[in-house]
Parts: structure tokens; sequence; C-alpha cells
């Protein structure tokens, strides 16, 4: 949800729709492929494709590629200092910025890893098929 309590919504063919409250939704444009998307604190739109692709956009779509993947994420989740975290179903955990520079920070060798990320911008990383949480992506385990 952004800042105007508008959801955005991708289909399974590729639309991207915006809808606020009381509204119809509107369509953004279309990605092919689209594994995941979500927006931060900053109105950027982040979505993610089957292509291994990175894209960017604003509230009203302009996307723009930010970045080449190494594999398919099918999670993104954002921190408060515009850093993004992906997730793939291999158990892989990367983060980048705006810049476009992408880095894998760890594997964990579990498929479907969850990010949590808390208002320190404290990155946890949950597996379900171990029922562990790793602190700040580095193979710590806490509980």
């Amino acid at each position: 949800m952004d800042d105007d309590a508008n959801f955005y919504i991708a289909s399974g063919l590729g639309k991207l729709f915006k809808k606020g409250p009381g509204q119809q939704p509107q369509g953004l444009g279309t990605l092919t492929g689209i594994t995941a998307l979500n927006i931060d604190d900053n109105n950027h739109l982040y979505v993610a494709t089957k292509r291994k692709e990175l894209y960017v956009g604003n509230t009203n779509a302009n996307f723009k590629p930010l970045t080449k993947l190494n594999e398919n994420i099918n999670l993104i989740e954002l921190d408060h200092q515009n850093y993004w975290y992906g997730a793939s179903a291999q158990g892989n955990i990367c983060m980048g910025d705006l810049s476009g520079a992408a880095t894998k920070i760890a594997s964990l060798n579990y498929p479907d890893p969850q990010i949590l990320i808390d208002q320190s911008n404290n990155v946890y990383v949950y597996s379900k098929n171990t029922n562990k949480i790793w602190h700040n992506y580095c193979g710590k385990i806490i509980f």
C-alpha cells in the first residue's frame, strides 16, 4: 500500500493495477511473468519477473529495468533505507539498492525462505522447513 492507501496488484497475465479505496482498478501496464512486487516508503514500486529482471517504477508505472538477477525471486522485502531484499525458491537471499547494485548475501539451502524487516532495519530470514530464524541474514540462528 502506498501513502494514499492504494493497493498494487499483479494479474497472472502480467498486468499491473493500482486500486484506491472506493475506486475501480487502474491499469499501470504489463510486465510479463511477474513473480513478486512490493512498494517502499518513498513510493518506489519494485517488480520482479520470470526473466530474472527487477524493475522499479513510481505509483503511475513508468517502469525501468533496475538490475538483472541471477535467478528468479518470488519475494521482495524493503527496508527503510532504500535497500531491497529478494528471496528465491531455491533458498538464496540477495539484496540491492536503487543504483542497480545487487549481491547474493546468503544461501540457506532451504526452499522458499521468508524475509522480515523490523522498524530498526534488522533483517530476519525464516525457513518453514527448519522452523529456524536467522538474524541479519548472516546465518546466526536466534530461535
